[in-house]
């Protein structure tokens, strides 16, 4: 996940081996498997801001005795320092009462990791209403393993129906995430996905998703992401309500000021005219600067290609503008931004750096500063995947970007056939797979 915090040294350092990591340079050998792979596949990674700790899922088995994982999923935790892996379920009594967790955000140090827990459902255990409250959001702390309910009311009530997509800030504080429960908030009565903020020290609980005078959308709202302080929150909303204006009968991005309770929307560059194309899947860098989502616009932005672009828009200068703009029309998706918003970490099947052949859907980091575009979901001999990559998240320097690929040929000895989770190191130009038991403790 993206924060502020430590992004300075590593930027200067970025900075000063730019030229090192490039074609014209000896590239380093081929990374090795270092661990024992798993029988399964991994996906939904999530990188800390210093890149050490590493979060995913995975339904794969692991050496006989170890009884970790339940289908479908379980989230790992994994310290590519020491090369400890932790199976963050199993040292809570979550197992108890859920039987699967996906989608892991981890704080800035790695310490807490926000996640969706899901329990098993049966024709007799199904409410009447249709209501879904065993799909919840929770907390795990890494080092104590007290484990929190965080998609609760103000006043400790759980939520009534499914909570999903988790974001915590940098410092763990606080939480958002998208509910259909309708009893999170005091007259909540649109029966549609709203997006929350939970503070995790008060315990109190916002609805996120609202105009500015309160009004509540008139449509589902989904997902979120929250700068590092907490106070910015940006999400997607199918609503027409939430600012005046708002004619295009779209998804689009808002941007939420927990202090001011103010709600704006985030433009597409257009001609005056809002544009009638879907704008989803939004990100905030961890100083709250610059947003980045993912559009179907076919706008006059520079650069923008006419397919599925991804687009950043600067708060302080109100520019928006295209970043896949070598694109040929291929789509390009699932954008994670740095701390200080200069790297942004995306997935695109279009071919936007020279000699990308593949014809594979491949991972990318864009410098907003140099206007360079890097394909990063290589091996670290520079060899292009031989399977689809994608699902990135990056680190708060920029420096670390976290993947998945279904390619086997990124490092040695890659036989177990399933996607894994890797990590690309901008400076060193390394890719290592990290979806591996080396040091397993089990808690």
């Amino acid at each position: 996940m993206a924060y502020t915090d430590i992004w300075i040294v590593a930027v200067v350092a970025l900075a000063l081996v730019a030229g090192c990591i490039t074609g014209e340079d000896e590239l380093p050998p081929k990374e090795v498997v270092q661990g024992t792979q798993f029988d399964g596949w991994a996906d939904y990674p999530s990188i800390s801001a210093d890149g050490r700790y590493v979060a995913f899922v995975t339904a794969g088995g692991f050496i006989p005795g170890l009884s970790l994982v339940r289908s479908p999923g379980d989230i790992l935790l994994h310290d590519r320092e020491t090369g400890e892996t932790v199976s963050i379920v199993n040292m809570t009594d979550l197992r108890e009462t859920y039987s699967s967790f996906l989608y892991p955000s981890l704080s800035a140090d790695g310490r807490y990791v926000a996640f969706e827990a899901i329990a098993p459902l049966s024709k007799t255990s199904y409410p009447a209403d249709g209501k879904n409250p065993f799909h919840q959001i929770c907390v795990v702390d890494r080092i104590t393993g007290q484990a929190d309910v965080v998609s609760r009311a103000s006043d400790g009530t759980r939520a009534n129906d499914w909570s999903i997509d988790p974001v915590i800030s940098a410092d763990a504080r606080y939480v958002t995430f998208s509910s259909g429960a309708d009893n999170l908030v005091p007259g909540d009565t649109n029966t549609v996905l709203d997006v929350f903020l939970h503070d995790r020290t008060t315990g109190l609980t916002t609805r996120v998703s609202v105009a500015s005078d309160g009004t509540q959308a008139n449509a589902a709202s989904f997902p979120s992401w929250i700068s590092g302080d907490g106070r910015w929150i940006v999400f997607a909303s199918n609503a027409d309500n939430l600012v005046t204006g708002d004619e295009n009968g779209e998804s689009d991005v808002f941007l939420y000021d927990s202090t001011s309770g103010e709600t704006t929307l985030v433009p597409v560059p257009s001609a005056g005219v809002q544009r009638q194309s879907s704008s989803i899947s939004p990100a905030i860098s961890g100083d709250g600067g610059s947003v980045v989502f993912r559009s179907f616009a076919e706008t006059t932005a520079p650069g923008a290609s006419g397919g599925i672009d991804i687009f950043v828009h600067d708060r302080h200068t109100g520019s928006t503008r295209s970043i896949t703009n070598r694109s040929t029309g291929g789509w390009s998706r699932a954008p994670a931004i740095s701390g200080n918003g200069r790297y942004i970490a995306f997935e695109s099947a279009a071919a936007l750096t020279p000699g990308d052949t593949n014809d594979r859907d491949d991972v990318f980091v864009f410098d907003t500063e140099s206007e360079k575009t890097t394909l990063v979901s290589v091996a670290s001999d520079g060899i292009q995947g031989n399977g689809d990559s994608g699902a990135p998240d990056i680190s708060a320097d920029g420096r670390y970007v976290i993947f998945v690929s279904k390619a086997d040929n990124l490092v040695e000895g890659d036989t177990n056939g399933y996607a894994d989770v890797f990590v690309h190191d901008r400076i060193s130009g390394r890719t290592t797979l990290v979806s591996v038991i080396g040091m397993f403790i089990d808690v």
